[in-house]
């Protein structure tokens, strides 16, 4: 992923109201530098809610889709068996569903599998209901004076909204209500998170690597690398046409691989 944006001569000129070219803060070095700093904020966006839409995609359909520079559209995938999917033994929407037993399971089979520890797991609005409305999630809950869990809403910060806390098993509880129009049709509207869905997960990874190495043309020098660098800028002029291009470059791994040096 290579988002870009130009920046032309008179972008220099726009100031703010009140500023002057002969204002400290307002000279073009400075204006420029802001520019910079914006485009930064605003291309990281753009990246990182693409890896959104892919590990989304990955996770829930085993297959990436995008488009090329010609418009044509690309999908690869990692053929059947990945990723894992548990499915609960009684649905949660039955009045003698066991979410709790059923988040140990998920914990304990993701630790058998990879050798690492879950500590998050991530609703969607209607999985989130049906846990928070779970007879044995109540009952976890109430026991006594022994608290297992803890059910604490915050203010969400977007659409992603902190539950609380589960001890047994240790995962932190999020609900995640965003959603997407598949650049497909142009129509179509998903789930990041699908309605019949929960992920578990960790946020606390080891021993994999998530960003490829990102290869920049140096000059006349050749290639030159930056390995494992989640975020790579390069800045560049066009002195016939007065503009300059400013691009963040990112190779996001969809399926971490471990890294040979543990890193």
């Amino acid at each position: 992923m290579a988002p870009y944006r130009v920046t032309a001569l008179g972008d220099l000129d726009i100031r703010a109201p009140g500023l002057t070219a002969t204002d400290p803060a307002g000279n073009a070095s400075d204006v420029f530098a802001n520019i910079l700093v914006d485009d930064t904020t605003d291309l990281s966006d753009i990246i990182y809610r693409r890896i959104e839409l892919f590990a989304s995609q990955i996770l829930f359909t085993g297959r990436v889709r995008y488009r090329l520079d010609g418009g044509e559209y690309e999908e690869f995938g990692f053929g059947p068996g990945v990723p894992n999917v548990y499915n609960p033994s009684i649905p949660w929407d039955q009045p003698t569903a066991q979410p709790i037993t059923d988040l140990k399971a998920v914990r304990s089979q993701i630790i058998r599998n990879t050798g690492q520890a879950p500590d998050v797991v991530v609703f969607s609005d209607r999985t989130a209901d049906l846990f928070t409305g779970n007879q044995q999630v109540l009952d976890h809950l109430n026991k006594l004076h022994f608290v297992v869990g803890q059910i604490e809403p915050t203010r969400p910060t977007g659409t992603a909204q902190w539950l609380g806390r589960l001890l047994l098993p240790a995962l932190e509880m999020w609900a995640y209500s965003e959603s997407y129009i598949d650049e497909y049709d142009g129509e179509t509207v998903s789930d990041f998170v699908p309605p019949w869905a929960a992920i578990v997960g960790t946020t606390q990874p080891s021993g994999f690597t998530y960003f490829g190495s990102a290869s920049q043309v140096a000059g006349d020098q050749g290639f030159e690398e930056a390995y494992g660098v989640q975020l790579v800028p390069r800045l560049w002029y066009d002195e016939h046409n007065e503009t300059a291009d400013y691009r963040l470059q990112c190779r996001a791994t969809l399926c971490p691989g471990t890294s040979p040096h543990g890193r």
